[in-house]
């Protein structure tokens, strides 16, 4: 039939980790291209396409029908056209919202690389 090569977006609600900024008005439709959003975690799976706040950060948690994820990187895509580069995608890596949390909380039990008596004899300063 009629656009069987075209996604329907999907309904989601972002929750914006911290308030702040200015509006800067962009010079593209930047602000009415939807996110694709991706399930990074193992195995990698794509969510759907979501019309999303154009200023989604990571972060932010965004909750859809199926659950609720908070952001981990976002990305753009470009194309060279009529003499300039204009936004042509964007796109969303995700993780659950509850893996997210212990992603954090493992993390702060691993010591930081580079600091003194982390272990690495090569890192200890010269006698």
């Amino acid at each position: 039939g009629e656009g069987e090569g075209e996604e329907e977006e999907e309904e989601a609600t972002v929750y914006k980790r911290k308030k702040g900024g200015y509006v800067k008005r962009p010079v593209d439709d930047r602000d009415r291209l939807p996110y694709e959003l991706t399930d990074v975690t193992p195995p990698e799976r794509r969510l759907g396409t979501y019309r999303l706040a154009p200023n989604l950060g990571c972060g932010d948690m965004v909750t859809t029908s199926e659950d609720a994820f908070v952001v981990k990187r976002v990305s753009y895509r470009y194309a060279y056209r009529a003499g300039r580069y204009r936004m042509v995608g964007k796109g969303a890596n995700v993780v659950k919202a509850g893996r997210f949390g212990i992603e954090k909380a493992l993390g702060r039990l691993l010591p930081k690389p580079g600091r003194e008596g982390d272990g690495d004899p090569d890192s200890r300063p010269d006698r």
